[in-house]
């Protein structure tokens, strides 16, 4: 402070002009273009570098997003699309499966219905048979026990 004080108190201004001004100007010169050229420019190059890159990179992500989301879009389409072919599909075998068993039934009570048909004409002619059978047995026992009771042939 007491420096100040007396570099005022003896010139009267803080700042002389003179040459060492005018050096003390073209040093900085030097220094700034020096400075300028080696350590800015790259610093300032490295810089806009990152930010392109950055952006670049930004760009990219938001690309990939879009193309991300389009995919999931065709996917969930995809999606609703093969649920409603499976949908179709198992009505379709559902339907063709209650034909089939329609069909089987209906068969299969034809086929019963025949062997009962059958089967009760075959009972009906055993039946027959049985009472011709037992109308001869009758016939003939009649005349035996007519002929016992009688005590004489009869015809």
């Amino acid at each position: 402070m007491q420096m100040l004080a007396t570099v005022t108190a003896s010139s009267g201004s803080l700042v002389d002009i003179d040459a060492t001004l005018f050096i003390q100007l073209g040093l900085f010169l030097l220094m700034f273009i020096l400075l300028r050229s080696l350590l800015f420019k790259p610093v300032l190059g490295l810089i806009e570098a990152r930010r392109q890159a950055t952006e670049g990179r930004r760009a990219q992500a938001l690309s990939l997003l879009e193309e991300a989301s389009r995919l999931s879009e065709e996917v969930e389409e995809k999606l609703q699309k093969a649920r409603k072919e499976a949908k179709s599909d198992r009505k379709q075998l559902l339907d063709e499966a209650r034909s089939s068993e329609r069909d089987i039934m209906s068969n299969a009570r034809s086929s019963a219905h025949a062997l009962m048909e059958e089967s009760q004409k075959k009972a009906e002619s055993e039946a027959r048979h049985v009472v011709a059978e037992l109308e001869a047995q009758t016939r003939s026992l009649a005349k035996s026990v007519a002929h016992k009771a009688l005590g004489r042939p009869i015809q």
